[in-house]
């Protein structure tokens, strides 16, 4: 169990939502107009709210929230306390760091890299080799992680549990106004798709360290960032979980192991470094293809 425990930390940010996938999804604007009372409500109750924030940030709340208005409200009051408190100048970094980036109408990496909290450190450890985001054809957004290929221990001699923690919850907001400028551009809700590689990882040793921050930032990022993640693959693990896998996937609630996929390959051994699968890469298409069957599967 305490191995299970391990990789399915990953999935505490996962619950029901609208499929981005599906090519039958309803259009954003149908499902602003759907929502467009409670969207109304929310603002109204939050008139000092950065204008700044779109009837995406309700929007995504509200779905969240399951047509449950105190449940909303408490959600937003929360993620607006947290955007004016300790994360204020995380979003004020992300949101120079988009703007810089989309200058020219194309994505440019090095303002969303650069403006990252404590990036001198972490920039040592979590480079374009080991994390990238990407997006696919149909445009979704695909984060992707080799967690094996983190030296997790040097990684924490460079920095503290909460400056990771920050670091985490910056690419998250950094992903949520992409995300949502996207959705405006494909009329659709736009989410993030994460890939989570697990060759070389230990299960039985590993950084503590790392581990509690990555446990926090989920934790943190579940309650500011609602309807932003979507489907989350776990891809080649120990042989060991594999096994397990199979017998406690099923104790799951159906609407978890909708948003939850284990598979082996692709990336593993095939990929050196995730800039082979960036745009121009070498292996972007088959990546990109063999990550399109995984997700047309169950």
């Amino acid at each position: 169990m305490m191995l299970l425990g391990r990789v399915f930390l990953l999935v505490s940010v996962i619950s029901p939502s609208v499929d981005c996938l599906s090519s039958t999804a309803p259009s954003l604007q149908s499902i602003l107009s759907t929502h467009a009372p409670a969207i109304s409500s929310l603002r109204s109750q939050f008139p000092d709210a950065d204008n700044d924030l779109s009837d995406l940030f309700y929007l995504r709340h509200a779905i969240a929230a399951g047509g449950d208005g105190p449940v909303a409200s408490e959600s937003v009051r929360s993620a607006i306390n947290w955007r004016t408190g300790r994360g204020l100048d995380i979003c004020s970094r992300a949101a120079e760091a988009v703007s810089s980036a989309t200058t020219g109408g194309k994505w440019t990496n090095g303002p969303a890299f650069s403006r990252a909290p404590s990036i001198d450190a972490v920039g040592r450890h979590i480079t374009p080799d080991v994390a990238l985001t990407t997006s696919d054809p149909a445009g979704n957004l695909i984060y992707v992680i080799c967690a094996g290929s983190i030296d997790d221990a040097a990684l924490m001699d460079s920095v503290s549990g909460e400056e990771l923690v920050d670091f985490f919850l910056y690419v998250k907001e950094v992903h949520r106004l992409v995300a949502d400028a996207r959705s405006l551009e494909q009329d659709r809700l736009v989410k993030i798709i994460t890939v989570n590689d697990l060759s070389g990882i230990s299960l039985l040793s590993g950084e503590k360290r790392f581990r509690k921050a990555l446990s926090d930032s989920s934790k943190e990022a579940a309650s500011i960032f609602k309807e932003l993640n979507d489907v989350t693959m776990l891809l080649n693990l120990p042989k060991l979980v594999s096994a397990l896998v199979g017998l406690f996937k099923p104790l799951f609630p159906p609407s978890v192991r909708a948003k939850l996929r284990f598979a082996n390959g692709p990336l593993g051994k095939s990929v050196s470094s995730l800039t082979e699968i960036a745009p121009g890469g070498l292996k972007r298409e088959v990546f990109l293809d063999q990550l399109a069957d995984l997700l047309a599967k169950e």
